[in-house]
């Protein structure tokens, strides 16, 4: 193993379809939303599609989102 860091995230509990009704709802492109957390593109489709898992990070910025659309925070 050596000097190897090992990433590990917990899967979070936010289905596909709840990532992407998100970002509808804020008016947000795939690309404005990659923008902001600091990602790709192509990271924001693969989560939308399933192929990638959505993590805890990405679910607490995206009801940050929500919220902060909603006039909560």
């Amino acid at each position: 193993m050596g000097d190897r860091k090992r990433r590990y995230e917990v899967v979070s509990r936010i289905t596909k379809e709840e990532f992407r009704d998100i970002r509808k709802g804020i008016g947000w492109s795939q690309r404005t939303l990659a923008e902001n957390l600091g990602v790709v593109e192509h990271t924001v489709q693969e989560k939308e599609s399933g192929r990638l898992a959505i993590t805890v990070r990405d679910e607490l910025a995206m009801r940050w989102l929500r919220s902060r659309e909603r006039g909560v925070l």
